[in-house]
């Protein structure tokens, strides 16, 4: 329990870049989304229309939403999911079950396999313990869209796990897509897409 926790800034606290219109479909262009506002990010997470669904709020991101149950939670969430870049995206938001705990949760799948790599948030900063993860996010600067953020990689691809408080980053989830899809980029080789609707998160991260 972090009493004395700093104060992290926003998301995009005096960013001066381009418009979030100016972004669209720009996402690899980012070096930093902690330090990019949430429209600019949804903008440049965009893809283009050939790839869009039409049936969800977030199609224009090549993401349908449906239901989701975790198997050991009584209560309904929502899942994310589609295809991006090539790489199965599942996102699930709502309440999950760990051991006696039950909490709300935004986790994000993204299946590419890696080698085991671990990412922690120390306080909104990004701590790896792998050199090349570390060497992606060792320049981001302190932010609430990283704060209490934790990611796995591995052989079942890369699983962001944040929860949701009244405190947290909107959307965090968002931000999360757009780390794990940098780190599948350098680290990652996509997998056989599945029918993850009931599967369990990888790596005990529901």
């Amino acid at each position: 329990m972090r009493l004395f926790a700093r104060r992290l800034p926003e998301a995009g606290n005096g960013y001066a870049g381009p418009a979030a219109a100016a972004m669209r479909g720009r996402a690899a262009a980012i070096a930093d989304a902690g330090a990019v506002p949430w429209d600019v990010l949804w903008e440049a997470l965009k893809l283009d229309p050939d790839q869009h669904r039409p049936d969800s709020t977030a199609g224009a991101l090549g993401l349908a939403v449906d239901d989701w149950l975790d198997p050991a939670a009584e209560h309904q969430a929502t899942r994310l999911f589609g295809v991006r870049h090539d790489r199965q995206v599942e996102i699930r938001i709502g309440h999950t079950a760990r051991g006696l705990n039950s909490s709300l949760v935004q986790i994000t799948w993204v299946r590419a396999a890696t080698p085991p790599f671990a990412i922690t948030s120390q306080d909104g900063a990004l701590v790896a313990d792998h050199a090349v993860a570390a060497g992606l996010v060792g320049a981001f600067a302190p932010s609430r869209a990283w704060d209490r953020t934790a990611l796995r990689g591995g052989p079942e691809g890369i699983v962001a796990r944040r929860p949701m408080t009244t405190r947290g980053q909107h959307a965090g989830w968002s931000y999360d897509l757009w780390l794990c899809e940098r780190v599948a980029g350098a680290l990652g080789s996509p997998l056989p897409h599945a029918d993850l609707r009931d599967a369990e998160t990888a790596y005990e991260m529901g």
